[in-house]
């Protein structure tokens, strides 16, 4: 996947930026056109006219060349988009009329075009979005391998400890010794020590993999939506 870069609302503005950009299928999926100007996404379902994208292009009106049944969101309304890597999915959840929640679902053909998608409308969006993934939760993620090796690292001190008591306890008294002291006296403490190195270097393992995981989707947020 390309390396998706920032840009200012001010980037739109350049020359070349600020044109129409204009999806069709077999590129994708769920629609058989989609167009993005600087302020709306505009959807259409069904067969398109095989001259539709060249009137587009040419500065055709959208509103009646998409008809009254397309859907259109306003970028302004935009509270989320989430792509989904695996699946090639974009999600764009929006405020619709009355400010009641929508979404919208784009079902890519490949993960170049998704891409294309995300970024283009990353750039329109401007800095009131910012990007997430849910390598964000790494941290969360790596809680539970993290403390089952705090326990097994402090398992393996207090039974080593107990193990050389206990055989330093057994030798200096004998018989006279507890029975507890005695069955922790017949493990050498050495043998504990490297069976914790060995639980702990698999747990370590697991820890890197946790941590190392790839994304699978990532999320651009509006910033007064972040919290919800």
């Amino acid at each position: 996947m390309p390396v998706l870069q920032h840009a200012s609302t001010l980037d739109t503005m350049l020359p070349g930026e600020a044109r129409r950009r204009i999806w069709s299928a077999p590129d994708i999926i769920s629609h058989s056109l989609i167009t993005l100007t600087l302020a709306k996404l505009y959807f259409a379902s069904g067969k398109t006219k095989a001259d539709t994208v060249q009137s587009i292009q040419a500065g055709a009106d959208l509103d009646e060349t998409f008809g009254p049944i397309a859907t259109v969101v306003e970028l302004s309304t935009i509270t989320r988009i989430k792509l989904e890597l695996i699946t090639n999915t974009l999600t764009i959840e929006y405020r619709a009329n009355s400010r009641s929640p929508a979404r919208v679902t784009i079902q890519c053909a490949s993960h170049e075009t998704a891409d294309e998608i995300y970024s283009k409308l990353w750039r329109r969006l401007g800095d009131d979005f910012e990007v997430r993934g849910n390598q964000d939760h790494s941290h969360e993620a790596a809680r539970k391998p993290i403390i089952v090796i705090a326990a097994v690292m402090l398992c393996t001190i207090v039974f080593a400890m107990l193990a050389n008591f206990a055989a330093d306890r057994v030798l200096l008294n004998g018989e006279s010794s507890s029975a507890i002291l005695k069955a922790f006296a017949i493990v050498d403490w050495k043998v504990i020590g490297a069976i914790g190195g060995g639980v702990l270097a698999i747990l370590q393992v697991w820890l890197y993999r946790t941590l190392t995981v790839p994304p699978t989707q990532l999320e651009l947020v509006k910033r007064t939506w972040a919290g919800h």
